[in-house]
């Protein structure tokens, strides 16, 4: 079983709305490791390419998208769900600091915190 810990980059399962259907997709964790590795849940954040996607309250560019394994410039988008680690495909990578920082003052303006 893999640790993770906020900010890791993943590739998940990830169930349309409907939960109908999944695809794999990238995510990052916001969870801390002390809570992913206290069960068998891991809370994340999606990922996307399309940059022209409609952004909400705390939504971001990722700066260093290299570093953090993806194929693209990509957005992280606030849109907070929780997954079983089992759906965990891989880890592809991980946030730098600069967007570990603008992860959570995102998650900060989304949720009011």
């Amino acid at each position: 079983m893999t640790s993770f810990e906020r900010g890791n980059v993943i590739i998940v399962r990830f169930p349309f709305t409907s939960l109908a259907e999944e695809k794999k997709r990238p995510a990052v964790t916001v969870s801390t490791r002390e809570y992913n590795d206290s069960g068998e849940d891991v809370i994340a954040a999606a990922i996307t390419s399309n940059l022209s996607a409609t952004r909400r309250p705390g939504d971001f560019k990722i700066a260093e998208w290299k570093k953090a394994g993806l194929l693209k410039p990509s957005l992280c988008k606030i849109t907070l769900f929780t997954i079983e680690e089992s759906l965990i495909v891989k880890k592809l990578g991980k946030f730098a600091e600069k967007d570990k920082e603008k992860l959570s003052k995102g998650l900060k303006e989304a949720l009011g915190l």
